[in-house]
């Protein structure tokens, strides 16, 4: 009898209190698209980093590259606490161009891909035709 006491009670105090729990409002996040980044600093290479969905490699895709006169970048990161690199630079006949960078090494058309990459980090310095220098870091988390 006590049992359903309570439970009745438990019942009618669910129904008649206001709910504890709010449902949180929707969040609307906001992009930096190309056009953005450009607009904010119209006279400077914008620079974009995907990984690639199978987290083998790094996609730089940059553009507006007719205010460059040098890029070069360099890929640093540890696979299995052994530090490994990449470094180069583009070609700036094009105004905008995309780049692979592999996590591994190739022969051919076989690739050995690094394992447990960790402490990835992408550096990238720009020498503009203004005469000023633009170096941009990132860190990435695979």
């Amino acid at each position: 009898m006590k049992k359903v006491g309570i439970s009745i009670f438990l019942l009618i105090g669910l129904l008649v209190l206001p709910p504890f729990i709010y449902a949180k409002k929707k969040i609307t996040r906001t992009h930096k698209s190309k056009i953005a980044t450009q607009t904010k600093y119209p006279n400077t290479p914008w620079t974009k980093l995907k990984l690639r969905t199978d987290k083998n490699s790094l996609i730089l895709a940059m553009g507006n590259l007719k205010f460059a006169d040098q890029i070069d970048y360099t890929l640093t990161y540890s696979s299995q606490d052994i530090k490994q690199g990449i470094s180069g630079s583009l070609n700036l006949e094009k105004t905008s161009q995309q780049k692979e960078l592999l996590f591994g090494t190739c022969s051919g058309t076989n690739c050995t891909y690094h394992q447990d990459i960790k402490d990835m980090i992408f550096e990238i310095i720009t020498q503009l035709k203004s005469g000023k220098t633009l170096i941009r870091r990132y860190q990435i988390n695979p």
